[in-house]
Order: structure tokens, then sequence, then C-alpha cells
């Protein structure tokens, strides 16, 4: 089951998060509700829901791990020159 699509820029947009100009495009297929959770009722929510909470946690680690993995990429390119 597709949930998004994403426009012609996501690919390499998504990786330049800091520039607006760039932003990734993406629309849900599907209806959807989109919700913000603060930090400390993250908390409440990793009790109750503790497997939940780990897949959020594994798939956010997960994309941050890539992020680096290009930011060093960029940094060890740079500093060749």
């Amino acid at each position: 089951m597709r949930l998004a699509s994403h426009g012609p820029a996501w690919n390499s947009a998504r990786w330049r998060s800091w520039s607006t100009a760039a932003a990734p495009t993406s629309f849900a297929d599907t209806p959807v509700t989109c919700l913000e959770l603060p930090l400390d009722s993250f908390g409440d929510y990793r009790r109750l829901h503790p497997e939940t909470s780990l897949k959020i946690m594994r798939n956010l680690a997960a994309i941050l791990a890539r992020r680096l993995v290009l930011a060093n990429a960029k940094v060890d390119l740079l500093s060749a020159y």
C-alpha cells in the first residue's frame, strides 16, 4: 500500500532540509492526520506504547544516521581541497 507521493525534488532535497528553496514536496495519497507531540508527552506515550515508541525512535535514528553519512561525505569532499 502506498501512503504518499513525492515531488520531483524530493529525493535530492530531503537532505537539504535547511534550505527552504529546496524543500521536498510530499503529498498524502490517503487522508492523514499529523500530530506534534511535545517531548515531555512522548515519555508518557512511551510508557503506554513501548513497541510503537521503539519503532518511532528506530526510524528517527535511521533517518539521522543517513543524514550523518551524507554530511560526513560532504565534509570529506570539501576537506580534500
